[in-house]
């Protein structure tokens, strides 16, 4: 397999964490599938939809400090117009007067429309040790 959709789902995931944690949220919308889909951690609740999605991602940047986020290294499967992508993270924020320090996994599914990739399909599961 060539290594450009590999290079371009990299890059789509570096842009995703670099917007959401400068808080950037306007640089979301291109990166999600307007129908995507967000599962909880633990696959409890589920959130529809690109502007829900989105939203997720500002009222968790409301409310909590993110003092470190560490990814880990991508482990990503192509599969024509398909992508499967996780990769581990440790992330420490402060929420209210507590802070967090909490390690999972992200795990993202990823579609090719139009020669380009969003994110259809995403959740975390976070270590039983951190919750």
């Amino acid at each position: 397999m060539s290594s450009a959709p590999l290079q371009s789902v990299r890059a789509l995931i570096e842009r995703l964490n670099d917007a959401w944690l400068a808080g950037r949220y306007d640089e979301l919308e291109p990166l999600f599938h307007p129908a995507v889909v967000v599962v909880g951690s633990g696959f409890a609740g589920r959130v529809e939809g690109r502007a829900a999605c989105i939203q997720s991602y500002c009222d968790f940047g409301a409310a909590a400090r993110v003092e470190a986020f560490e990814p880990g290294d991508l482990t990503i499967e192509v599969w024509g117009a398909t992508a499967l992508v996780q990769y581990p993270f440790a992330i420490g924020y402060v929420l209210g007067e507590t802070r967090y320090d909490e390690k999972g996994r992200e795990l993202l599914v990823l579609v090719q429309e139009a020669g380009e990739w969003q994110v259809a399909w995403r959740t975390l599961v976070m270590d039983a040790a951190a919750q």
